[in-house]
């Protein structure tokens, strides 16, 4: 069964994109209306590695955030009255969430910090709140546990946030399924079908259930292939510069490159995304 536990906070999880947009080197004076770049909040992962989260930063952000979204006042009350989360598209609480970027923004300009910080700052600030509350919520729901969890949705793709979950005492286990965005919703209707004849069963599950290599002779002009180790694959990169593709086994399935079905290239040349 399932049993709806209430939210953890009333914020859409493409926050981490809608950031992106007021600070840093995807920052642009016209907001989205819908998150249209959902592939930046990866890109937001790595580059916040050159920041540095800072506690006055921070403390901005908690101010701000109970204002925008948890006082009780009538603005926060239209924003929990609009807010239905559905997703990038039709979503009505963007508008609030840039609002509340703009005032961050304002804030946090006069204090001379650079955006990677503050944007160091927001992912800290998140993960906080999320570990720290749903640990809250797990405990006051089921006990004081620990508590095995599966993390689903979109969110559950952010690799720093499960981190941070599974280091917490509150949990056992924690568990995010191969496909934890909407791309595994068909899995999950098979999952259904299986259990109503079934009941509920085991699934035999691998991430690396995709197609085989089929196996041919032909090569392309100007390719060559190589069985090759990790410490050739690197030397091999360090040499050319080129990108290189690699083939191994079953491909991998979900919304993650896994080593089966890759481009590797070297990130010292700008220009490598383009080519």
């Amino acid at each position: 069964r399932i049993e709806p536990g209430g939210e953890i906070f009333p914020l859409i999880g493409h926050f981490y994109s809608m950031a992106s947009q007021h600070f840093g080197p995807y920052r642009r004076d016209a907001k989205s209306r819908n998150v249209d770049d959902l592939s930046v909040a990866g890109k937001l992962m790595a580059y916040i590695a050159l920041g540095t989260a800072r506690e006055p930063i921070k403390q901005v952000l908690r101010e701000l955030f109970h204002h925008h979204f948890e006082e009780d006042s009538p603005a926060v009350r239209r924003y929990r009255d609009k807010i239905i989360g559905c997703g990038s598209t039709g979503e009505p609480s963007h508008g609030y969430v840039h609002a509340y970027l703009e005032d961050v923004r304002r804030r946090t300009d006069p204090m001379g910090v650079s955006d990677e910080d503050v944007l160091a700052s927001v992912h800290e600030f998140i993960e906080e709140m999320l570990v720290e509350r749903l640990a809250a919520k797990a405990q006051a729901w089921k006990g004081d546990g620990p508590w095995n969890l599966c993390f689903a949705g979109g969110c559950a793709l952010n690799i720093k946030w499960n981190s941070a979950m599974r280091a917490h005492p509150a949990f056992r286990e924690v568990w995010v399924p191969p496909f934890p965005d909407d791309s595994g919703s068909a899995i999950g209707t098979g999952a259904i079908l299986l259990g109503g004849d079934r009941q509920l069963v085991p699934i035999d599950w691998n991430v690396y259930a995709g197609p085989q290599l089929v196996h041919n002779t032909h090569v392309p002009a100007g390719w060559v292939v190589s069985p090759c180790r990790p410490e050739e694959l690197a030397r091999l990169l360090h040499r050319t510069g080129k990108p290189v593709v690699v083939l191994h086994g079953r491909a991998e399935l979900g919304p993650r490159a896994l080593g089966a079905r890759s481009i590797l290239a070297p990130a010292v040349d700008p220009a490598m995304k383009d080519e």
